[in-house]
């Protein structure tokens, strides 16, 4: 599905829910091509971004937080819990850029013990995720332009 009103350009996501009777518990992927490039300079602003939002949740609890470089990918990622309404949700968040592409994976629990339930499967997505050209080979259009 594809978002439009991102600054910068198009954001495609997708959004998957394990378990249908729960919409509070998925796994959100979400691409967003950016204007400017981000390099490795960037990210202490951006981390500084990322925490400031992430601090707007009701009642967060930020149980880890990491900020990386390496090379050109930056990986910023943060678990937390935060109060919707009287539910504490589990998330757990990770946006990688690469030049002008940012993506952006969230996984979520209804409740802290749903999302130790699915953590192994949301594992799984967060831990391989990974920028990858194969569109280029098909289109001859390259995403790193």
């Amino acid at each position: 599905m594809g978002l439009r009103g991102c600054p910068g350009g198009i954001r495609w996501g997708v959004t998957c829910f394990p378990d249908p009777a729960d919409p509070a518990t998925f796994l959100r992927v979400q691409s967003t091509r950016l204007r400017p490039r981000v390099r490795p300079a960037d990210l202490p602003d951006l981390r500084a971004g990322f925490l400031e939002g992430l601090g707007t949740l009701p009642g967060l609890v930020l149980e880890r937080e990491e900020a990386r470089a390496t090379g050109d990918l930056l990986d910023l990622e943060a678990r937390h819990r935060f109060a919707e309404g009287p539910a504490v949700r589990e998330r757990w968040v990770r946006v990688l850029y690469q030049g002008r592409v940012q993506i952006t994976l969230s996984a979520q629990g209804s409740s802290p013990t749903v999302f130790a339930y699915w953590l192994p499967m949301f594992n799984t997505a967060m831990r391989t995720v990974r920028f990858g050209d194969w569109g280029a080979e098909v289109t001859g259009t390259s995403w790193r332009h």
